[in-house]
């Protein structure tokens, strides 16, 4: 035996299948008790919200025609009278019991709500945004009516409400990249507290004394990973370096002396020869300078000067003068 609001909605249903509402469609989620009913409500011709549709869920008590349904849209439209929160609709007699009728049928319900998408009342508005748009700008009301509209076509359609979230859902994923091939991949090495102390020590501070071991120089000879990352030796890295140099010497004489088949560079190898001219092997394991700060700079700016020819004559020279105390110097030694 059915009860007493399964008959009343039961009714409802046949008389709007008799007479059906434009634009309104209704079907029941329980068939056994009619409690909730899925309707489907298009928004008035001739009016801004022509066009859209709009889902609602109507919940009725079991003491329904007593008690006023429980309405809210699921397609929520920026309306003054239609909370943003929970798609309630501002209607008086659906928010005051006191206000209800059980005389009033399920179409005058229905009619009610979609005649006030057309005609919002700013008194006892819900949705205070749109009240100011619609009250101070009209014509961005209009616009996001106009988008409110177009959002709820596609969501009818089975589509994300804007089409910035289409893009973004069908937008293609990006390649898997296989975690075995080291070519294009980097593995991320974990670096414990004692190494990064050790490396921050070998490049942040200096050391105690000439003599003192460099924690930096121990952690890349003893840990080859390190030594990569401290020292680029890529095949790039060398080309770049090279391809410096040649623009260097372009630069500085005008024409190109490295030579691809020439391993020695004669600029680079003078300038080292006279590094190598500051300081001498005394023989107890100790260097001691031999040419002053004012010589050697005497010595670089008189290379300075020089013709590409003269550095490779005075290159020359120097290669055939015997290994030891170079000349025009002074070894200062130290007697203890």
């Amino acid at each position: 035996m059915h009860s007493r609001s399964y008959l009343l909605l039961n009714r409802e249903l046949i008389k709007l299948k008799q007479e059906p509402l434009w634009g309104i469609e209704i079907n029941p989620l329980d068939e056994a008790s009619l409690l909730d009913w899925d309707v489907t409500m298009l928004g008035p011709v001739e009016t801004p919200w022509e066009g859209g549709i709009f889902k609602l869920l109507i919940r009725f008590s079991p003491q329904f025609n007593d008690k006023p349904p429980e309405v809210n849209f699921f397609t929520i439209p920026f309306h003054p009278n239609v909370d943003m929160l929970n798609g309630r609709p501002c209607i008086d007699f659906l928010d005051d019991v006191t206000l209800w009728k059980p005389d009033y049928s399920m179409s005058y319900v229905l009619l009610t709500i979609q005649n006030m998408l057309a005609s919002p009342n700013t008194e006892i508005a819900v949705n205070t945004e749109a009240c100011n748009a619609l009250e101070l700008t009209p014509a961005m009301y209009r616009q996001m009516v106009y988008d409110c509209v177009t959002a709820s076509k596609r969501i009818a359609a089975g589509l994300p409400p804007h089409e910035d979230d289409e893009s973004l859902e069908t937008k293609p994923a990006k390649e898997s990249i296989d975690p075995r091939s080291k070519s294009k991949t980097k593995l991320i090495h974990k670096v414990s507290y004692d190494d990064y102390l050790s490396i921050w020590n070998g490049i942040a501070t200096t050391k105690i004394s000439r003599t003192a071991p460099n924690p930096l120089t121990k952690m890349l000879q003893k840990d080859p990973h390190f030594k990569d990352i401290h020292i680029d030796s890529s095949d790039r890295v060398l080309r770049d370096a090279k391809k410096q140099l040649e623009n260097h010497h372009k630069l500085i004489y005008g024409l190109n002396l490295v030579d691809k088949d020439c391993e020695i560079d004669p600029k680079s190898a003078l300038f080292e020869r006279l590094k190598s001219m500051q300081n001498y092997n005394t023989g107890d394991g100790n260097l001691r300078p031999v040419t002053g700060d004012a010589e050697l700079l005497e010595m670089l700016a008189w290379t300075q000067g020089m013709e590409p020819e003269e550095d490779v004559e005075a290159l020359m020279e120097l290669q055939n003068e015997p290994s030891g105390v170079p000349p025009h110097s002074s070894a200062i030694t130290d007697a203890g």
